[in-house]
């Protein structure tokens, strides 16, 4: 994975879930993907952490803290 294009969250009767669209290293954007929260923190955990980091700051910014 070299980038996090875009994020969407889906609600089934199962519950929410998170998915992230991923642009591969070396792959043309036809080839670009929607995973899972799960897939993503198994095939990038730094890219992963950094993402959970950022969602984070966003929330305590858009407070106002």
């Amino acid at each position: 994975i070299i980038d996090v294009l875009d994020v969407r969250s889906t609600t089934t009767r199962q519950g929410t879930y998170v998915q992230y669209l991923v642009h591969w290293k070396g792959k043309g954007h036809c080839e670009d993907a929607w995973v899972s929260a799960q897939e993503l923190k198994k095939l990038d955990e730094r890219l992963w952490e950094d993402l959970v980091a950022d969602s984070r700051k966003a929330f305590f910014f858009s407070r106002g803290e």
